[in-house]
């Protein structure tokens, strides 16, 4: 169910359950989730509903489209006006320093470890 008026955040993950975990915290905290399985499928849910949403979570690994290929096709629509400014933070297992320049490279505003925390989460809403 959405709580109207709340903040939009979009889990971008292939592992339903990192959707799951991370919808329980989001929720917890009055927050409405949508969710995409792949950056394909990310894309098509901001051009939808981009006026909505508050950030975005994206996880870097996925089949079909990686997060990193998805970021940089949804940086370039919001520098050229077609969709509003939305901060996107990287989903990673991976070391945080093997990603770094790939994250700078797709222009992400910041990342996140997994698996979540609730202090990760707490951090990104303030």
């Amino acid at each position: 169910p959405m709580t109207p008026g709340a903040k939009y955040i979009l889990v971008v993950d292939d592992n339903p359950f990192n959707f799951i975990f991370a919808q329980a915290l989001f929720e917890k905290k009055g927050c409405n989730v949508l969710t995409a399985y792949n950056g394909k499928e990310a894309i098509k849910v901001v051009n939808e509903h981009h006026n909505k949403i508050s950030f975005i979570l994206m996880d870097c690994q996925m089949p079909i489209m990686d997060g990193f290929e998805a970021t940089r096709i949804l940086k370039a629509k919001m520098a050229q006006g077609e969709i509003q400014r939305i901060p996107i933070y990287a989903l990673t297992a991976n070391d945080i320093e093997q990603e770094t320049d790939r994250f700078e490279e797709a222009k992400m505003d910041g990342y996140l470890r997994k698996p979540l925390t609730e202090a990760q989460i707490l951090k990104i809403l303030h």
